[in-house]
């Protein structure tokens, strides 16, 4: 009895088990991140939705941080046509780090700098940073649907090469792809 199969003895007449047949997708070298858009300042954005997402390092058990994750969408446009109304960005604020499990990543930037994106964004949302506001289901919901406006970015994006510098850390090169980031978020009303 193969796996799939197998599977299908776990579900019931009330809660099934779909069993997803193979797709396969063929070379993706090629394909290229065609969706950054060109820096635009002063963007109206509203929050579609907002959750708290852990980043967990491949092969370990412990959470090395966590980011506040926002779906953004264009409220109004980039311009008086309304270029870019609709669309969505997704962007991701780090809450915090697990310096107990993680003391040697960045420790020193997290500390200084690391989160100075999610102070900015608070402060938008009319929060003081010095007493920020709990993250928890409450807060998630309190911000979805309110506005912020916010600078669209445009970053070139970079990939380990594989070698390693003279502190042993990974070596990173340019792809020649970008993406987008928001920045200097700023209160809507």
């Amino acid at each position: 009895m193969s796996t799939a199969e197998e599977a299908l003895d776990y579900g019931d007449e009330d809660n099934p088990i779909e069993i997803t047949d193979e797709v396969e997708v063929g070379d993706l070298s090629a394909q290229t991140g065609g969706d950054a858009i060109d820096p635009h300042a002063k963007v109206r954005f509203e929050i579609r939705k907002a959750s708290v997402r852990p980043y967990v390092p491949r092969n370990n058990s412990e959470w090395m941080s966590k980011f506040l994750s926002l779906d953004l969408v264009v409220a109004e446009g980039v311009d008086e046509e309304g270029k870019y109304k609709g669309k969505h960005f997704f962007q991701d604020l780090l809450l915090v780090k697990n310096v107990a499990a993680y003391p040697d990543e960045n420790t020193e930037k997290y500390r200084s700098s690391g989160r100075f994106d999610l102070k900015v964004f608070l402060k938008a949302m009319g929060y003081d940073p010095a007493k920020p506001p709990k993250i928890n289901d409450d807060f998630l919901i309190e911000i979805t649907g309110r506005e912020v406006v916010g600078d669209i970015k445009r970053k070139a994006m970079r990939a380990a090469t594989g070698e390693v510098d003279a502190n042993n850390r990974p070596i990173w090169a340019a792809t020649g792809e970008f993406k987008n980031e928001i920045k200097n978020f700023r209160s809507a009303e």
